[in-house]
């Protein structure tokens, strides 16, 4: 597809959307995030190069209150861990 049928095709699905009614214009952004949120996640998997803050895994955790403070999780966790071995 050279660049001016790419620029007709953005100008037909522009009027075509248009038409559409507001729930279905809502429909088709909501369409449009999760595809875009699915491509990310694929991106995201095939390529480890990312900063580790911008893996899917980060922030897993961050509504437990237990583990605001995770030196403190992980400390309190192994004592009681090591407890229960040396009985």
């Amino acid at each position: 597809m050279n660049i001016w049928q790419y620029t007709m095709e953005l100008k037909n699905i522009e009027e075509r959307l248009a038409a559409l009614s507001e729930n279905n214009r809502r429909e088709v952004a909501e369409l449009v995030l999760a595809l875009e949120e699915r491509q990310r996640l694929r991106d995201t998997a095939m390529n480890p190069a990312l900063s580790i803050v911008e893996q899917a895994f980060v922030g897993m955790w961050k509504d437990r209150d237990d583990m605001a403070d995770s030196s403190d999780w992980v400390r309190r966790t192994r004592l009681h861990e090591w407890r229960e071995h040396d009985a």
